[in-house]
């Protein structure tokens, strides 16, 4: 894997702890989502008509999960969220208080006024990573697929839009041209009332997005026609004589809408997000045409292995690569040599560790959206750009697995990742126009604002912002940092925020 050749932060999440403002919803019973101070601004209407609700209604929990959803790590207290996970009667919290009533009428920036201000960037004015290829970015999220999965919740109750001046299309907002924004699932303490979020993958390294976070998942990705350990392949298509991953098993497939007439539905991986771009899909393509090839060779090997055998055997090796590149070929890359060099070399598994996915990670990692251009490269043997179909418009792409059987397979594909640039991450030039304003623009009613996205998550999971920069590590510490900002952008934050 040859990888060499932001993520926008919001300022606004100070843990104030007594700040609470109270957002009322009509679900079955008269039910109340007590938000922090640093989520999108809510209507005031509870405040005039306080007296309706009486102290008989009734907790609503969500169920327990089932065992591979934990509750996310934070890291240290600052970044804990404050939201109280109640229905007003039963734990008879105060309401609200004087000072978090004040906290209110100093509610964050819009997050839309924030990404079109700050974050957006067209998609002719960026600079390409001279020392980065795509492969940089493409593991990036390939790794965090890996990690991390925040299941949404599936209740009216906590689903909103992104408040704005301006909807998505520039124009008032409206139900019809708003952009939607659907809370984390919370995994509630019955104990202290704080909202968390649930983790719905493994966080282990374990190349999960391969093969799965639960058994019925990882049991239903393997070819059961023989005892050879395999992979399930798709049945009506091949790549020149080569595997393609299999489709999902649904009557509604969300990639039927990007091209209606092929009626080709999303691929099928171990992570549930295989199909989001064509790069994604080609790497989950990839490993598991190498778990075949390792169970080929390993049964050629060991003529008297099972397939159980074979398929586990084969499945270690492949964990064994993605843990080796990540930690050989991209850590370097992202942190610098001389921070990666401070990292205590591994001595062994350490079971008195905590390998859950810090909450602040989750949401850091995103700064790889930094990275990402505006087209998907396709080229050809001789790394030309491939006739007849060229560089697609990422907003083409996404979710776009008609692509792959119809325009050429993986390999043209993988030769782009190899071959073409990242985007460099500079401060002018946080997201494209593609990410910032045509996400998913083929299968949602209104194209999505990424940057806009990943700052209402930082509110929803209560993450600290750029005035209180948390330590990458327990172990590491931060006294003091030292942070270099643009004038232009430092008179943006503070026309928007101040």
């Amino acid at each position: 894997m040859v990888i060499s050749s932001g993520h926008a932060r919001d300022d606004s999440s100070q843990n104030l702890s007594v700040s609470r403002h109270v957002k009322v919803a009509q679900h079955d019973q008269r039910m109340l989502t007590i938000e922090p101070p640093w989520r999108t601004k809510t209507s005031l209407e509870f405040f005039l008509d306080i007296s309706r609700f009486s102290s008989s209604s009734m907790v609503k929990f969500l169920q327990p999960w089932n065992s591979r959803d934990f509750q996310v790590l934070h890291v240290d207290s600052m970044v804990s969220p404050q939201a109280v996970c109640s229905i007003l009667g039963v734990n008879r919290r105060p309401l609200f208080s004087f000072l978090g009533f004040l906290a209110m009428m100093f509610l964050p920036a819009q997050v839309r006024s924030v990404s079109n201000e700050i974050v957006a960037t067209s998609n002719e004015d960026i600079t390409e990573d001279q020392e980065r290829s795509l492969a940089f970015m493409h593991w990036g999220q390939w790794v965090d697929h890996d990690m991390d999965l925040a299941p949404m919740t599936q209740t009216s109750i906590d689903n909103k839009q992104v408040e704005c001046d301006t909807s998505c299309n520039y124009a008032p907002p409206s139900p019809a041209s708003a952009c939607p924004f659907i809370w984390t699932a919370p995994a509630c303490n019955p104990t202290t009332y704080v909202r968390e979020q649930l983790n719905a993958i493994t966080s282990y390294l374990d190349a999960s997005m391969v093969y799965g976070s639960e058994e019925a998942l990882a049991r239903s990705l393997r070819n059961h026609s023989n005892d050879l350990g395999l992979m399930a392949l798709n049945q009506d298509f091949t790549d020149h004589g080569l595997g393609l991953l299999p489709f999902e098993n649904k009557t509604k497939s969300l990639c039927l809408y990007t091209n209606k007439t092929a009626n080709i539905p999303c691929f099928q991986g171990g992570d549930k997000r295989a199909t989001e771009n064509l790069g994604l899909t080609a790497m989950h393509t990839m490993f598991v045409r190498e778990h075949n090839r390792l169970a080929t060779e390993l049964k050629r090997m060991n003529p008297h292995w099972g397939g159980e055998k074979l398929y586990q055997e084969a499945r270690k090796i492949v964990d064994a690569e993605n843990q080796v590149i990540t930690f050989r070929d991209y850590l370097p890359l992202v942190l610098g040599n001389e921070f990666y060099k401070q990292l205590p070399l591994y001595t062994g598994y350490n079971e008195s560790v905590d390998p859950t996915v810090a909450n602040v990670f989750s949401l850091a990692f995103r700064f790889g959206h930094g990275s990402i251009p505006p087209l998907v490269p396709r080229l050809d043997e001789n790394f030309k750009p491939l006739a007849p179909f060229f560089s697609a418009p990422l907003h083409l792409t996404f979710c776009a697995s008609w692509r792959i059987p119809m325009e050429g397979g993986i390999d043209p594909l993988v030769r782009g990742i190899l071959a073409d640039h990242s985007k460099l991450m500079k401060q002018n030039q946080m997201m494209v126009e593609e990410l910032q304003e045509r996400l998913f623009e083929q299968t949602e009613h209104i194209g999505l604002d990424l940057a806009s996205l990943n700052l209402q998550r930082g509110r929803d999971h209560g993450l600290p912002g750029r005035h209180s920069p948390p330590s990458p590590s327990p172990s590491i510490p931060i006294s003091s940092i030292t942070i270099t900002i643009l004038t232009f952008i430092t008179i943006s934050y503070t026309q928007i925020y101040y």
